[in-house]
Formats: C-alpha cells, structure tokens, sequence
C-alpha cells in the first residue's frame, strides 16, 4: 500500500502542478475576479471552479494518505507492543502438586525460542529456615545446583515455544518453609537478555508462579 501511495503521489503532484501554473497564468483574471464565490459571494466561473478544484486534489490526497499512515503506524506500534510483551512473558513457572509432592516446571510460552534460561530459588527469608531437599529428575538439557544459602540454582540450555521441562521435585512436609524468592533471566530469539521475578507460597500457588517481567540489557550472545 505505501509504494503504491508514494508511486500515485509523485504521478500526480507534477501533473497538478503543472495544470494549476497554466491556469493560474492564462485565467488570473478569472480566478482572482471570482475568488469570493468560495464565501458565498461574487460570481461563479468555471475556470475558477476547476482552478480551485484542481488545487485541492493533492491536499485531500495527502490527508488521506496521512490518516492511512498514520493509522499503519498506530497498528505497528501495537503489533509490536503485542510482540514485546509475548518476548518478556515467554519463560513461565509451573508447580504440578501430588499430595505432599510438587513439581516445578520452566515453560516457554513465547512465540520463539528462548536460550540460556537460568533459574535462582531462594527462601523469602533473612534467617535459616527448612527447606526440602530439591531433586533433580535428570532432564536432558537442564542442570540443578544446591549451594548453600539458596534453595538451588537451575539452568536450561534452551526451550521451543509451547515447550516445558520438568526442572526437579521436592517433597514438603509439615514445617517446612514454602515462601519461595524466584528470580530467573534468559535470552530471547534476538539475542536481548530478558528478566522476570516472584515472590510465591508453593503450598498456595495453584499452577502457575505469577512471574512479572522486569526490564534487562541487551546482550549478543
């Protein structure tokens, strides 16, 4: 639509132009003489008519190119808002619960895939609490770690979209302290490091941890 807007635009603007500088010039007369019938008043020529007419088509041109435009635009803006938001929400965390057993998962549902995904669990705590044990299920294309001080550090190597990976397992008993500090960074399909962050009870989450997006840099590799 754009090219064939700017290919009509520069047909017709030269060929106006020169029509409107040849009447301008051989019906001055005319066209000053019978200007004030555009007020209502004065006579009205056919040659002012057209000279006037004539002068008006490429302004109704260029407003209505303009509203196309701009209208594109605003869409464009939106597609890619849209596109921005489904990048920055891809990665999502999921606890799958059988009695006192949870699950938790690492899911893209992005539009593309997602690389380099680490995942840092922490007790929401400033003192020593008990935490379960977390298992890791020995899923190819994920690595756990169980430092101390955190409850464990994951990273998977990458995730296709409408993809998950079962990242480990643990059993919670009476007791033990739930409150969970997620904090989990990745790269995108274009390179850029993205973030995302919560604060959760595993023993009330229903499925999914509520991760909200937080800005990140850029990165290329």
């Amino acid at each position: 639509m754009d090219k064939w807007l700017r290919w009509t635009l520069g047909v017709i603007a030269p060929v106006v132009g020169v029509f409107a500088g040849v009447m301008s010039r051989e019906w001055r007369e005319d066209i000053l003489g019978a200007f004030p019938f555009v007020m209502g008043e004065g006579p009205i020529a056919w040659r002012a008519v057209a000279f006037w007419g004539l002068v008006c088509i490429p302004v109704v041109f260029a407003g209505w190119t303009f509203r196309i435009a701009r209208r594109e635009e605003v869409a464009g803006q939106r597609r890619r808002t849209e596109a921005e938001a489904a990048h920055a929400g891809a990665l999502t965390l999921t606890v799958s619960r059988t009695g006192d057993i949870v699950e938790l998962w690492a899911n893209n549902r992005g539009t593309h895939f997602i690389r380099d995904i680490e995942l840092v669990a922490i007790a929401d705590h400033e003192g020593p609490v008990q935490l379960p044990p977390l298992v890791a299920n020995g899923v190819p294309g994920v690595t756990v770690w169980l430092p101390l001080g955190d409850w464990f550090i994951a990273r998977v190597s990458q995730l296709n979209p409408d993809k998950g990976l079962l990242i480990g397992e643990a059993r919670f008993a009476v007791g033990d302290f739930t409150r969970i500090d997620f904090d989990c960074s990745w790269h995108d399909h274009e390179g850029k490091k993205r973030k995302s962050h919560a604060v959760t009870d595993l023993a009330t989450v229903e499925r999914e941890i509520p991760l909200v997006p937080r800005p990140g840099r850029s990165a290329t590799g």
